[in-house]
């Protein structure tokens, strides 16, 4: 999966193998989207090559290209380039109080935390969008 998505971001970002693993070596958005660690190695040049042109050679990536497009268009997500986007939400808690609940505003709310754990919370969402 880490190659694949290296792929991806090499496709988008119009880099080559080698610029690409220089990317994935400094850039923290790079590696989280990877999921490499910043203790981990990052994947080799050739080996980013290699991935590309087995996919290539079996038919398939065409056809993962065009399903993720397609995907990214049904999210309404629109790529640029030269711009990048980060957005994150934040859950502000909201009081609670039994099986009713103190805000009638507020709503349950479910996050994934950065050690993989998911925490449910009952309270609103902060977005922050930065280009």
């Amino acid at each position: 999966m880490t190659l694949f998505q290296a792929l991806l971001l090499g496709l988008w970002y119009d880099l080559s193998g080698v610029k690409l693993e220089a990317q994935l070596a400094r850039d923290l958005m790079f590696r989280k989207l990877c999921r490499l660690e910043l203790d981990q190695g990052v994947p080799h040049a050739s080996t980013i090559g290699w991935f590309r042109v087995a996919l290539e050679r079996s038919g398939q990536l065409g056809a993962v290209l065009n399903e993720i497009n397609g995907q990214l268009l049904q999210a309404n997500v629109i790529l640029q380039e030269g711009r990048v986007a980060i957005m994150d939400a934040t859950v502000i808690e909201a009081v609670q109080s039994g099986i009713r609940k103190g805000d009638p505003d507020a709503g349950s709310h479910v996050k994934v935390n950065a050690k993989g754990k998911v925490q449910a919370k009952w309270g609103f969402q902060a977005f922050v969008n930065i280009n």
